[in-house]
């Protein structure tokens, strides 16, 4: 498995990945997928450090991604990024999640300027919050009944790592 920066021409498959999630999980609380065209915009807005975006490739196909955003528009959030990562459903299980989760990690340590990654997991996610435990992330919180997708109201859980 090749591990590297996203392209623009990976879109098309980052896009399907994450239009699977947004159609049929709770991983993210968006309720529309996402066109090309938004995700390009998105694309760009990864594209400065200390953001990133990092795609898996497995035999010549995008198998899953993570990212890095910023998190609150508040200047003094500046140190603090937002992890997001996303694996195909077809090779869940694999351990792809978590290399992804690694190398951002290695890289926000060099990448500078970011004190500490946070992301927002929803509380029922176990794979989700197993794979931050694993990667050293520390449980700091949750909101119960923040959001509702598919009719059920869904809690978040906050899970922070400080370089």
């Amino acid at each position: 498995m090749l591990l590297r920066d996203a392209l623009e021409s990976d879109l098309p498959a980052i896009t399907n990945i994450y239009n699977y999630e947004i159609a049929n999980n709770t991983a993210t609380f968006d309720e529309n997928e996402k066109t090309l065209q938004e995700r390009k915009i998105w694309f760009e807005e990864h594209q400065k450090r200390p953001y990133l975006l990092l795609v898996a490739e497995l035999q010549g196909k995008i198998s899953g991604y993570a990212s890095l955003s910023a998190y609150g528009s508040k200047d003094a959030f500046s140190c603090t990024a937002e992890l997001s990562v996303y694996v195909d459903k077809e090779v869940r299980g694999h351990g792809i999640g978590e290399q992804l989760v690694r190398e951002v990690i290695s890289r926000a340590k060099t990448n500078g300027g970011l004190h500490l990654i946070i992301s927002l997991i929803t509380s029922s996610n176990k794979a989700s919050i197993a794979l931050h435990k694993k990667t050293g992330f520390k449980f700091c919180g949750r909101i119960d009944e923040i959001a509702r997708k598919f009719g059920q109201f869904q809690g978040v859980d906050f899970y922070t790592l400080t370089l």
